[in-house]
């Protein structure tokens, strides 16, 4: 299960604020934000606001963030340039860049805190690989590279079906911890249990019938395991 395509969009965010990231993400020389919306875009100099409104979209190289509004806070940086360090979408989000695609009704991105949050009904995250949604929201925190989804998660890939209630991802050890009513599907195998992680250093996976985060649930490991599923 490749948890850590879930989060490879949200990191491309930071890029929208941090050019030192945008490096990687953008041609060279490319370090422009363009900002355009059918209603209105409006700059409050006193407010030090931008918010744009009306099927808005926010574009920095490959990176583009539509939204049916758009604000961004922003302060003077180094040099007295503007350094943007908060924007707030609203309303049928959608973020994609050439890979990548994410959806969702609310997003935040505070580079002070390091944080990216999507929000929101049917919230999801889809590539080539992996599909991830997420009924409450995705959140990732850039300060020490930790991933969160939660609310009736469904992470569907080419050869398995996970089902549970929320997801949490540490990219710097690569391990990803799955809790509540996990549903493991995979041909026709199933696997159910109350906790489940896995280690993408170790390619060790497993899966127990307690959850840590709620101690009362304890119970047992189920399956059926099918002759003719595959392992």
């Amino acid at each position: 299960m490749k948890v850590y395509g879930a989060v490879i969009l949200l990191f491309a965010l930071t890029a929208l604020t941090h050019p030192s990231n945008a490096e990687r993400f953008l041609p060279s020389g490319d370090s422009s934000i363009s900002l355009d919306a059918a209603d209105s875009v409006e700059w409050d100099q006193k407010k030090r606001t931008f918010l744009a409104a009306g099927k808005a979209v926010v574009s920095r190289g490959d990176l583009i963030l539509k939204a049916n509004k758009i604000s961004a806070n922003y302060r003077d940086g180094k040099d007295k340039k503007i350094e943007i360090y908060q924007i707030i979408a609203e309303g049928n989000i959608e973020i994609k860049n050439k890979e990548d695609r994410a959806t969702s009704n609310f997003a935040k991105i505070d580079t002070d805190t390091g944080s990216i949050i999507l929000s929101g009904k049917n919230t999801s995250y889809w590539n080539k690989n992996i599909k991830l949604i997420a009924n409450e929201e995705i959140e990732y925190h850039t300060n020490d590279q930790r991933a969160f989804a939660r609310g009736g998660i469904e992470i569907s890939t080419a050869s398995e079906v996970i089902k549970a209630e929320e997801v949490v991802y540490d990219l710097e050890q690569q391990f990803a911890e799955v809790f509540g009513n996990i549903r493991i599907t995979r041909g026709n195998n199933v696997l159910l249990g109350a906790m489940a992680s896995f280690d993408f250093k170790s390619g060790i996976s497993r899966i127990s019938g307690s959850n840590t985060k709620n101690p009362s649930s304890s119970g047992r490991v189920r399956g059926v395991i099918s002759p003719q599923g595959k392992p």
